[in-house]
């Protein structure tokens, strides 16, 4: 008996010597073969797949989606060549790979100063989409923009609303060669010292839509061919401020398809159905516009107004979305006035919180909604729920406290997870039993054996 005790705690001592001695061995095989693969691997992955450039002092990254990724940051004055401003000309070949640009930090271009850089900062990206993130380029102390964006015949929107021109002297070219660029968002710039937009949107060639209404032209010496070649601008929104100068060559469309050849104002009416009294050639348009009295959308005059019918719905709800009442519907031709303010009813339970979309309007040729939405009187009081309430049950809301029953919040049938030492303990004890096994059934063969 003696004999086998000690054969046990020898067989006991055995598999703790041998896993003390295992484990550390295995971890540190772990530590110098797994974590270095996985390095390299990673390191692999972005050499083939991404590209960085200095820009002006920041690092830009081009992955393998042909996104242009620029973090943000304060440029650097250039100091060989002013065409180092120009990103298209950092990227050298690589620029017709870029298919999106995104501005993903705070970028300030105010170190740039007249002469000492190219303003064809975003020009020149066969493949170019889409640039996002323009908000955050701060631009505030730029003189000129000219050919900023030029030369990107892939581009098809912009939107510079956001950028501060205060200062900008020189716009021309801005957009010229980009033949896909159908929406260019221009509200609200300052152009009150802008003295050149020479073919600003020469080849524009996509273009149906322009919004020059915050156009300041008083100090506008050089439009000429301002609008040359952009055949399809059919849509012309200016405003009191601008003027023509007679260069900017406005096409006359002539008379064509649906359309006379002349422009309209829209006045009262809308795009489609113009009602405004002005109508002019593009000839008389740059000569008879005063921005004082004619400031206004102007669009391609249709040869014959044909009357389109349109609706409003008049929706009645609860703040949660109920209908308490049957939907109403106003008719009338594109164009025409509306008027739905009589159309509140009283409700009985119910007060009107608030409505939903214009009262009164004019018809377009979009289905138009005004909800009028409710609020129940007695709103806020919720009924018992009588599925819980048969007076055996325990359970409690979730802002109320713990009944008797549950005063430590746990069941006592609940299972608390395992900690990470338990777990560890657990492994040890299964590996030590399974060693055991292993040396018994080897003590065991060899005994037989002898």
């Amino acid at each position: 008996m003696k004999n086998k005790l000690k054969k046990i705690s020898y067989l006991v001592l055995t598999g703790g010597l041998l896993i003390t001695t295992t484990v550390p061995t295995v971890l540190a095989a772990d530590n110098q073969v797994s974590v270095p693969q996985a390095d390299n691997k990673l390191n692999s992955t972005k050499s083939t797949k991404e590209q960085t450039f200095d820009w002006l002092g920041i690092e830009l990254t081009l992955d393998s989606n042909g996104t242009l990724h620029i973090p943000g940051g304060k440029i650097s004055k250039p100091t060989n060549d002013v065409s180092d401003s120009e990103i298209a000309y950092v990227l050298g070949k690589d620029a017709s790979l870029v298919r999106k640009i995104t501005i993903e930090g705070d970028l300030d271009l105010n170190s740039l100063e007249e002469g000492d850089y190219s303003p064809a900062i975003f020009s020149n990206f066969p493949k170019l989409v889409s640039i996002e993130g323009l908000s955050r380029v701060n631009v505030s102390k730029l003189t000129s923009m000219s050919w900023m964006f030029a030369y990107n015949p892939s581009l098809t929107s912009i939107d510079l609303s956001s950028f501060d021109t205060a200062n900008v002297l020189g716009m021309s070219y801005m957009f010229a060669g980009d033949y896909n660029l159908a929406n260019i968002n221009l509200k609200g710039l300052n152009t009150s010292n802008v003295e050149s937009t020479e073919k600003m949107f020469l080849n524009n060639k996509s273009l149906s839509t322009l919004d020059l209404s915050s156009f300041d032209t008083g100090k506008m010496s050089n439009k000429k061919h301002m609008f040359l070649d952009t055949p399809n601008l059919r849509v012309l929104k200016l405003g009191k401020n601008f003027t023509f100068s007679g260069e900017e060559y406005l096409k006359n469309h002539g008379n064509i398809n649906q359309y006379t050849g002349k422009w309209q104002n829209i006045g009262t009416g809308t795009e489609i159905n113009p009602n405004g009294k002005n109508v002019w050639t593009s000839e008389e348009f740059m000569s008879n516009y005063n921005g004082a009295t004619d400031a206004d959308t102007y669009v391609w005059q249709p040869k014959e107004v044909v009357p389109v019918t349109s609706k409003v719905n008049v929706i009645y709800q609860s703040t949660s979305g109920e209908t308490l009442a049957p939907t109403q519907t106003v008719s009338g031709d594109v164009g025409e006035r509306y008027d739905v303010t009589n159309y509140q009813k009283d409700i009985k339970g119910y007060t009107l919180k608030e409505i939903k979309g214009n009262v009164t309007g004019v018809f377009t040729n979009e289905i138009q909604t005004v909800t009028y939405i409710y609020t129940a009187d007695k709103e806020g009081i919720t009924p018992p729920d009588k599925s819980h309430n048969d007076g055996n049950s325990d359970k409690t809301n979730d802002n109320s406290k713990p009944n008797g029953n549950h005063k430590s919040g746990i069941s006592a049938k609940t299972k608390l997870p395992k900690t990470g030492e338990e777990v560890a303990i657990n492994t040890a004890i299964s590996i030590i039993g399974a060693m055991l096994i292993v040396s018994l059934t080897f003590v065991i063969s060899k005994k037989k054996t002898s």
